[in-house]
């Protein structure tokens, strides 16, 4: 049986994704139209964006609050945002809900190994939503659209 068509027929789009040498699944997308990084983190429980591309996506802070636990965010505190618009392949979301987080830490390391740098984490609040299936052979992230 052929994965790829198979999970096509059910409703599912394939996003093709690169697994780094530190093991991070990256997708690339658009926020607000702008070209985006995203690492997939099953273990995020919401969709996050960098605040050091924040301006660059014309996201503006809103409430600031302290962060439940996370060993990565060196400020352990999250403002709440909306993006006009989320695009990974031909999914197109729009008014998404998201977190704004200090990821210079996370960048920090991803440098040091020498990969690039990440605007965000595409997290569980998207990869449960549209059913999310990883294919670590064949570098596909499905998600289902239909």
């Amino acid at each position: 049986m052929n994965l790829p068509a198979y999970l096509k027929s059910l409703g599912y789009i394939e996003i093709p994704f690169t697994l780094t040498r530190v093991n991070h699944i990256v997708i690339r997308g658009k926020v607000n139209r702008e070209d985006v990084v995203l690492i997939v983190d099953t273990g995020a429980s919401r969709t996050c964006i960098a605040e050091s591309c924040a301006d660059r996506l014309g996201l503006t802070s809103g409430t600031v609050e302290p962060v439940a636990a996370s060993l990565a965010l060196p400020k352990k505190t999250k403002a709440s945002s909306k993006l006009e618009s989320l695009d990974i392949g031909s999914l197109h979301m729009t008014d998404f809900e998201t977190w704004i987080v200090d990821f210079s830490y996370i960048n920090m390391l991803v440098e040091m190994k020498g990969e690039e740098l990440c605007d965000g984490v595409l997290g569980t609040d998207i990869l449960t939503r549209k059913s999310a299936l990883i294919d670590y052979k064949g570098r596909n992230l499905y998600l289902k659209v239909a």
